[in-house]
C-alpha cells in the first residue's frame, strides 16, 4: 500500500510541478490574461456550486459524488486494496499518471495555440 502511494504522490507530484511551470510561463506572455480570467471565472463557478451545495444540499446541480454510485466505488476500492495483484494495481496507477499527463499536455498546447 506505501509503494502505491508513493508512486501516486511521486508521479502526480512531478506532474503538477512540470504543469505549474507550464502555467508560469503562459503567465508571462502578454496573452494570458483571458486565459487566467477564464481560470478565474471557472474557480468562482466551481466555488459557486461547491457553496450551493452546503446550503442546499442534493438540490439542482451539484459535483458531488451521487450517493448510489459511492457505495459501489467504495467496493472497487476495497477489492483494489486488498487484491492479491499489488504489481497490477501499480501498474494501473501508474497508466492513470500518465493519461493525467497527456491531458495536461493537451491543455498547455492549447493554451499556447491561444
Amino acid at each position: 500500500m506505501l509503494l502505491i502511494g508513493g508512486v501516486f504522490v511521486l508521479f502526480s507530484g512531478t506532474i503538477y510541478f512540470v504543469f505549474m511551470t507550464a502555467c508560469q510561463h503562459l503567465s508571462k506572455l502578454g496573452e494570458s490574461r483571458f486565459i487566467i480570467r477564464l481560470a478565474g471565472l471557472l474557480a468562482v463557478l466551481i466555488d459557486g456550486l461547491n457553496v450551493k451545495d452546503f446550503f442546499a444540499f442534493q438540490q439542482g446541480p451539484s459535483l458531488s459524488i451521487a450517493d448510489e454510485t459511492k457505495s459501489r466505488l467504495f467496493e472497487r476500492t476495497r477489492a483494489l486494496v486488498g487484491g492479491e495483484r499489488p504489481l497490477s494495481l501499480l501498474a494501473g496507477t501508474a497508466a492513470l499518471i500518465r493519461l493525467a499527463a497527456l491531458v495536461v499536455k493537451k491543455w498547455i498546447t492549447w493554451a499556447r495555440s491561444l
